[in-house]
């Protein structure tokens, strides 16, 4: 756990500072980041696995942190494009969710950090599971390199 939760904290403070140093980006690069987020998003909702995979990169990493006990989404953290991906392939998940739907309510540009706060839904056999979610994406080159979520309590 503390690699993870240390793992999430760097990665979100690089990205962070990365955007810093960069140049002042265009507008035109802010949407085209933003779109990738949005696109890979519908796709995670759909299992479009294609798009989700033509959007991520190869050493992709997402976490989730979980800020309360919680057995049925404990904190996790998974490397790589493909081990991200076998769940969907397999129609695996831990939530056993028969349909996921994800809200965003508001949505900011920090250089290449998309940072995002949603609710998200995942609909169950025994009813849905409501997560208020905090996100932060860093998109490189038109695919996210990382996607940390954190529960809000």
């Amino acid at each position: 756990m503390n690699k993870l939760i240390r793992h999430s904290f760097l990665l979100l403070l690089g990205s962070l500072l990365c955007s810093c140093l960069d140049s002042e980006p265009d507008s035109e690069s802010l949407s085209e980041q933003l779109i990738v987020v949005n696109t890979f998003l519908a796709a995670v909702t759909s299992s479009d696995i294609e798009t989700m995979e033509g959007l991520l990169a190869e050493d992709f990493i997402y976490t989730w942190v979980a800020t309360t006990s919680s057995e049925i989404s404990p904190s996790l953290m998974t490397e790589g494009r493909d081990t991200y991906l076998q769940p969907f392939r397999t129609r695996e998940n831990t939530t056993n969710s028969n349909s996921l739907s994800m809200n965003v309510i508001q949505s900011t540009v920090i250089g290449n950090t998309i940072l995002q706060e949603r609710i998200d839904t995942f609909n169950t056999s025994g009813g849905p599971l409501i997560w208020h979610t905090s996100s932060f994406f860093l998109v490189i080159d038109g695919k996210i390199q990382s996607w940390g979520d954190y529960e809000w309590p």
